[in-house]
């Protein structure tokens, strides 16, 4: 112990660590940690902090750490559980308000982004299922409520309940008296956007909205890959060097997939 304390304080600024006879600590004033930001921003409950929550939470706490000992495995599995529900209440608030301010493509990323945390949830997916159709998506609407049943029957073995499904017909009912556009599609194509940089997701986003299609952005081919298992999209556009997955493992693996 005495050997990792001196090896630390050697790599480390001189005010990092803060020690006694029985601690070992970091100095909170003199270091940035994400998780410490992304609790107070949700703290704060404003669409604006929500959404830097939002961008904070990237994935499982130390995901892909591993490390033998018993105590530290039952604690990091606790704060994985808990900050993964406390993640799950910043999306879920953060769509009620942009649905409630009428920023309805935020609400739409926010919902999408709580369906690949929560799968089973859902009451989240009759929100996305909403916005499809508030924003003319028809046959965005027809692929999530299949998602949702067939993510429902794999998790729980269970259906839809009855408000999901009369939705649902609700949908049908409206597609058969509504004729085609001249391509014989109902909605633009979905495609799905996998890349970290931010100045280049966010100018393909913009140029691909501003065309017509019905974009969904991730940063990173694992999250990309659960966005898959719960929705169809037409086209992946993906960069190949990425955090956790890279592009080429993802092509591969949705071509597995399918």
């Amino acid at each position: 112990m005495r050997q990792a304390v001196f090896s630390l304080r050697r790599m480390l600024p001189e005010d990092v660590l803060t020690t006694t006879n029985e601690t070992i600590a970091m100095n909170p004033d003199a270091v940035a940690v994400d998780v410490c930001e992304f609790e107070q921003l949700a703290a704060k409950a404003t669409p604006e902090t929500l959404e830097q929550a939002a961008r904070l939470y990237r994935g499982d706490l130390l995901d892909g750490m591993r490390l033998r000992e018993p105590g530290f495995e039952e604690w990091l599995t606790r704060e994985r559980d808990r900050l993964r529900s406390q993640a799950v209440e910043v999306l879920h608030r953060l769509t009620a308000m942009r649905v409630e301010d009428g920023s309805l493509e935020t609400a739409i990323a926010s919902a999408s982004r709580l369906v690949m945390l929560d799968p089973t949830r859902e009451t989240t997916h009759r929100t996305l299922i909403r916005l499809y159709l508030d924003t003319g998506r028809r046959d965005a609407a027809v692929r999530q409520y299949h998602a949702c049943e067939r993510v429902l029957a794999r998790e729980l073995g269970m259906r839809p309940d009855a408000e999901t499904r009369a939705l649902y017909d609700k949908i049908l009912a409206s597609r058969a008296v509504t004729a085609p556009a001249a391509n014989g599609r109902l909605t633009p194509a979905a495609v799905l956007i996998v890349e970290d940089e931010p100045v280049t997701r966010t100018l393909l986003e913009g140029i691909l909205r501003t065309a017509g299609y019905d974009i969904t952005a991730v940063t990173d081919g694992a999250d990309a890959l659960a966005h898959l298992n719960q929705r169809h999209v037409d086209l992946i556009l993906s960069d190949i060097a990425l955090p956790r997955l890279d592009g080429l493992s993802l092509a591969r693996k949705a071509l597995r997939a399918n």
